[in-house]
C-alpha cells in the first residue's frame, strides 16, 4: 500500500527523518523515489557528528534536497507563507 501512495505522490517530504545507516532498508526502499523526493528535514548539531550526518544525506539526496532548520521553521517558511 505505501508503495501505492508514493508512486501516486506528486512529491515526497521527509521531517525529521535522516536515514540513519542502520536503515538501509528504508533507504533503498525510498531511492526507488528519489526524483519525488522534494525536502530531507533533519534537525543536526552544529558539531562534526552533525556535519558529516547532513553530509552522507546531502551526497544520497543532494544538497538543494537535504535542510537543517527546525521543523517548524521550515513548514512555516515552505507551506505557509503568503
Amino acid at each position: 500500500m505505501a508503495a501505492h501512495h508514493l508512486e501516486t505522490a506528486d512529491e515526497i517530504v521527509f521531517l525529521g527523518y535522516g536515514f540513519p545507516q542502520t536503515d538501509i532498508g528504508n533507504l533503498l526502499f525510498f531511492l526507488e523515489y528519489k526524483r519525488k523526493i522534494k525536502h530531507v528535514v533533519v534537525r543536526e548539531p552544529e558539531d562534526e557528528a552533525g556535519r558529516t550526518r547532513l553530509a552522507r544525506l546531502e551526497g544520497i539526496f543532494g544538497k538543494e534536497v537535504v535542510r537543517n532548520p527546525d521543523v517548524k521553521d521550515f513548514l512555516a517558511e515552505t507551506y505557509l507563507k503568503g
